[in-house]
């Protein structure tokens, strides 16, 4: 799952995310069906060890989600995807 070369690379960070991603949560799914993905990414994000790592899917740059998962202390990035959508990776240094 290579990011294609049309987008912008994701930094180094997040390259073990993408090789190995503690979970996958999709976003889009959970939206479409009228809920939100907030509590299944803090709860992600609660069960991570030092080095661990998820990414998110969703139809746009969940910026406000990304500022609360920062305020936690973790590292994240979003970038958009060919499906339209956008996948933030998320990793606890």
């Amino acid at each position: 799952m290579s990011q294609p070369s049309e987008f912008p690379p994701i930094p180094d960070w997040a390259q073990p995310v993408l090789q190995a991603p503690q979970a996958m949560i999709d976003g889009s799914a959970i939206l479409a069906e009228g809920g939100s993905p907030l509590d299944d990414a803090l709860a992600a994000a609660d069960g991570l060890a030092r080095g661990e790592g998820f990414i998110l899917r969703a139809p746009f740059d969940p910026a406000p989600l990304r500022g609360m998962l920062e305020q936690m202390g973790l590292l994240t990035v979003a970038t958009p995807w060919t499906d339209g959508h956008w996948r933030t990776f998320v990793l606890r240094p």
